[in-house]
């Protein structure tokens, strides 16, 4: 649906909050959540980014979409925050890879000897990315 001086997300909540249409409401904050979560490069624009867009539709709970975009609108809003996220208290940090990345690195940091050197006996998991 093309409406002239309607933007993309009021087009797609408009369809989803009152119309129940199984699809994304993509904002920069979902962007982020779906960025982190995928370990995609987060950038300023990735709510319009394809990949970033399929994803997002792809995910959409097509017996509860109302649901399920207010549920990652919070999330993004009070846990996936822009700076310093709850990974804590995230209920997908166990799959995230931006969060499991993170809890790598915290546990490299702890595991470092007295004299700088890395205990390489504490590895990442497989799918997740790490610098090297």
């Amino acid at each position: 649906m093309e409406l002239t001086g309607v933007s993309d997300y009021l087009a797609d909540a408009v369809l989803v909050f009152a119309y129940g249409q199984g699809r994304a409401v993509l904002d920069a904050n979902v962007a982020r959540v779906i960025s982190r979560y995928f370990g995609l490069r987060e950038h300023t624009e990735a709510r319009r980014d394809k990949r970033v867009r399929k994803l997002a539709d792809d995910l959409v709970d097509q017996d509860r979409p109302r649901d399920y975009n207010f549920a990652i609108l919070d999330l993004a809003a009070s846990v996936c925050t822009p700076l310093n996220p709850k990974h804590d208290g995230c209920p997908l940090r166990r799959t995230c890879a931006v969060s499991l990345k993170s809890r790598h690195e915290s546990l490299v940091k702890r595991t470092k000897s007295v004299d700088g050197h890395l205990d390489h006996s504490t590895r990442a998991p497989s799918h997740v990315r790490t610098a090297t």
